[in-house]
């Protein structure tokens, strides 16, 4: 189990819930549609969003974060992880991440946690097209 989901992540992002489903959302539209793929970029107080689909056009997008730990550049399937981040609890929600080809962690933060909250999402990174 510790193989697929990581017990620490070396990358810590926490963002609003609610901005990061509109961000997603937006960005799921110009994406293809066989991968869904979105770029994450994380940096010293943001996370960019990149997005493209051949036919429509490109998308870009940049969301206000606390991180720690340094910078990270990953591919997800922005649809999954959109539904992901809808099930998480009101507040914001903390993305952890270790590298480019391992899974991201996904949960509420700390403030935003429930007494009956017991679930982390993993999610598997795509590789760049």
């Amino acid at each position: 189990v510790e193989r697929f989901i990581p017990s620490r992540c070396q990358i810590m992002a926490s963002v609003d819930r609610q901005r990061l489903l509109d961000v997603l959302h937006r960005m799921v539209v110009l994406t293809n549609s066989k991968t869904r793929s979105i770029e994450l970029r994380v940096r010293d107080d943001h996370i960019s969003f990149n997005s493209q689909n051949y036919d429509l056009g490109r998308a870009s997008d940049r969301l206000t974060a606390k991180t720690e730990g340094g910078e990270i550049e990953i591919f997800v399937n922005g649809e999954h992880l959109s539904k992901m981040i809808a099930r998480l609890p009101e507040g914001r929600v903390v993305l952890g991440f270790d590298s480019p080809e391992k899974p991201v962690l996904i949960r509420p933060s700390r403030e935003s946690l429930v007494e009956t909250w017991t679930l982390d999402y993993v999610l598997m990174p795509l590789r760049p097209m």
